[in-house]
């Protein structure tokens, strides 16, 4: 005790404060104790509620905003099968549109390689055929100065005797 009673009546003040402290302190207990029982009524939760037991508080907190967002969401899916579905079916059409955007542009690519491969080919075998044709040209050119040699031959031996001319 710091202070002493200034008069006879004070010292029972102290009594006071001290049942009220108690009083406090049991409060304290109570408070304690039903936050504990609330915890285990949080741990037991249904099917569709999370288990947390970190602290109770946050267990609290946590487990209603998870009971809250099912709650909106099976509202969301009773309108109009939820906007979360919506936006990931607009997400998948898009990728589907994109991806279809590629293989056409791929599709083309394509076809621009295809149609340059012909074109080397139908050169590479005109190219060829004029080879071929310039070959037999040869050829036909052969033939007719071995025809003009033998002509020479046998006339110039008919009209002489001879077999040749020098």
């Amino acid at each position: 005790m710091l202070f002493k009673p200034l008069f006879e009546g004070e010292g029972e003040g102290e009594e006071e404060e001290e049942e009220v402290e108690e009083e406090e302190e049991e409060e304290e207990e109570e408070e304690e104790e039903e936050e504990e029982e609330d915890c285990r009524e949080i741990n037991c939760v249904s099917e569709d509620q999370v288990k947390i037991t970190v602290n109770c508080l946050e267990t609290k907190y946590l487990t209603y905003l998870y009971v809250s967002n099912n709650y909106w969401n099976q509202k969301e899916q009773e309108k109009g099968g939820g906007g979360g579905e919506e936006e990931a079916k607009v997400k998948e059409e898009e990728e589907k549109e994109e991806k279809e955007e590629e293989g056409e542009e791929e599709k083309q690519k394509w076809k621009k390689r295809k149609r340059k491969e012909e074109e080397e080919e139908k050169e590479e075998e005109e190219e060829e055929e004029e080879e071929k044709q310039k070959w037999k040209e040869r050829k036909k050119r052969k033939r007719k100065k071995r025809k003009r040699k033998r002509r020479r031959k046998s006339k110039s031996g008919r009209r002489r005797g001879q077999g040749r001319r020098t």
